[in-house]
């Protein structure tokens, strides 16, 4: 059987998502029922809620993201059928990343809270203690 999954494309979206897309586009896509999560917090009406992801849209009122809105960023939390750069997102570690941003030629900056940030592909990466991804922030602002 085929593994599902979903590949980031930064400046883009992930799987067949793309930035742009309106709320029901999106929804017509993802193959899953939303959920929300503890990790998710609260404040969520511009979003979409699924397991381990949290999809963003530029327009909202009190009941979501409206018709007419846009998909604009996205948190992924230690899900397992995400990757990046053809690889597994919570294989990644922080050494390992740095290396491919550099091998890209990839401009980015290492705060001190464990996290890894590039404006010029508009993402930040967290890092556990033992040096997992485990949070991964991408958006458009087009």
């Amino acid at each position: 059987m085929e593994e599902k999954y979903l590949e980031i494309k930064l400046l883009k979206g992930i799987g067949q998502i793309e930035f742009g897309m309106n709320p029901s586009q999106v929804i017509s896509i993802m193959d899953e029922e939303q959920v929300y999560e503890n990790w998710m917090g609260g404040n969520l009406n511009s979003s979409l809620l699924f397991q381990g992801m949290i999809l963003d849209f530029d327009q909202h009122n009190s009941n979501g993201p409206i018709k007419d809105s846009k998909f604009c960023g996205i948190k992924i939390n230690s899900r397992k059928d995400i990757y990046l750069f053809g690889r597994k997102l919570i294989e990644w570690n922080e050494f390992e990343f740095v290396e491919v941003l550099h091998a890209n030629k990839i401009q980015f900056e290492q705060p001190p809270n464990k996290s890894i940030v590039s404006k010029e592909l508009e993402f930040e990466i967290y890092f556990d203690k033992e040096d997992d991804s485990v949070w991964l922030e991408f958006w458009s602002f087009e």
